[in-house]
């Protein structure tokens, strides 16, 4: 009896094993199957992680013939004179994929001035047409100052204009002397007076100067004598005229003439030299005569005088 329970229990014990492993893969041994929850797919890495075998097999058609793809522009550009012949002999592009005739049309090619129309030719100037022709803009014009009237110069250097200069008629020649004993130098304007001036020989006149003032243009020129010093002083300067009077042992002796104070009317300057070891004041219309005086003969320069006419 108890050998035939034991027999049995094995049977039904090979028999459960064997309904085990001939049930297939998610199935237990009851026979229920088993739910495996499936993971969503990637789209990104879907495509990207294909099987090789799986891209082996499937067609993929070129970018070009894609419905909607645009080609690849040309990197070659064709010459500008044969753009239009091009354009009008190749032929439409057509589709690998369908054979259909692609709907994008080739790059238009701007046409050469010849093949203008008429009407288009005439519309169109030239360059030098247009430059020659049209007139600068009105704003390129720079507008007009409001005064162009120049500033004069200050009063004391204008020059007068030749009405209102005294007339050179009227002028007298400054005769010069000089006496070779006590050496000195003498000017006047009064021929008598040096003609009895003695010891003195008289030597070419220096200058033109006016008897009288004019047109309040002309100062005088004022002379003194020295007579320990045997020296004729001349200036146009008060102060230094009552400066020598009061000090300096000379003598007022009046006018001698009238000069200018400035260089106008065509005057040149009365340069004026001293000599301090013989005491005597020497003057000269002369630019190389004072150079002489100044570099030979012991004279000093003391600027000038005042503006004369010249001698001749």
């Amino acid at each position: 009896m108890f050998t035939m329970k034991f027999t049995i229990t094995l049977v039904a014990a090979v028999l459960c094993a064997s309904d085990v492993l001939a049930l297939p893969a998610r199935y237990d041994a009851r026979g229920y199957k088993h739910y495996t929850p499936s993971v969503p797919a990637q789209p990104s890495t879907a495509s990207a992680e294909a099987p090789s075998s799986t891209l082996a097999n499937t067609y993929i058609p070129p970018s070009s013939s894609l419905p909607g793809a645009t080609p690849p522009a040309s990197s070659e550009v064709p010459p500008t004179s044969s753009a239009l012949s091009d354009a009008q002999a190749s032929p439409p592009a057509t589709s690998e994929a369908s054979g259909t005739t692609s709907s994008q049309a080739p790059t238009a090619a701007v046409p050469d001035a010849s093949t203008l129309p008429a009407s288009t030719e005439s519309a169109i100037p030239s360059a030098s047409a247009s430059d020659s022709a049209a007139p600068p803009p009105a704003s390129s014009q720079p507008p007009a100052p409001a005064s162009s009237a120049v500033t004069p110069p200050p009063e004391s250097t204008q020059t007068p204009p030749a009405d209102d200069c005294p007339a050179a008629s009227s002028s007298v020649p400054l005769l010069r002397g000089f006496n070779g004993i006590t050496v000195d130098h003498f000017y006047t304007t009064d021929a008598s007076e040096m003609s009895k001036a003695v010891g003195y020989g008289q030597e070419p006149h220096v200058a033109k100067v006016f008897p009288d003032a004019e047109k309040a243009m002309t100062i005088p020129l004022l002379r003194m004598f020295n007579a320990q010093a045997k020296d004729h002083f001349y200036t146009t300067s008060e102060g230094e005229r009552d400066n020598a009077v009061q000090k300096l042992g000379y003598q007022s002796e009046g006018v001698t003439g009238h000069i200018f104070k400035t260089q106008i009317c065509g005057s040149v300057p009365l340069h004026r030299l001293y000599n301090p070891v013989a005491k005597n004041h020497f003057y000269t219309t002369s630019e190389p005569e004072a150079n002489n005086a100044a570099a030979a003969l012991g004279y000093e320069r003391e600027g000038v005088a005042g503006f004369v006419l010249p001698p001749q």
